[in-house]
């Protein structure tokens, strides 16, 4: 039997620690596509990421872009900065620096 998928195929559902799925504790998340420039000396390039975030945490990101708390590394935030995941897997691809340009809703298919 084939898994069907929710009306909302943009949302993934995930149970709290010690909880089960279906339960009051559950949370949903979305998919961001994150799009930012790497640079390295003479070579720029744009890629993009996606990953599933909590509600609230892409709703800020959508809504206020580079101007996010998670963006501009709130010190509420310090450990979700969205700059710190750029610059590693920026790193990882052998790029010096990442700036983040956008965020945007997307559906997985």
């Amino acid at each position: 039997m084939k898994h069907r998928t929710t009306p909302d195929q943009n949302r993934r559902r995930t149970a709290r620690p010690g909880g089960h799925e279906g339960m009051k504790g559950d949370r949903t998340m979305k998919h961001i596509c994150i799009t930012y420039h790497m640079t390295k000396p003479n070579e720029v390039a744009e890629t993009c990421t996606t990953i599933a975030l909590d509600d609230p945490i892409a709703d800020d990101l959508l809504q206020h872009q580079a101007t996010s708390a998670y963006v501009q590394g709130h010190k509420r935030f310090t450990r979700l900065s969205i700059p710190a995941l750029l610059s590693q897997l920026a790193a990882l691809q052998g790029y010096d620096r990442a700036t983040f340009c956008c965020a945007e809703e997307t559906t997985l298919t």
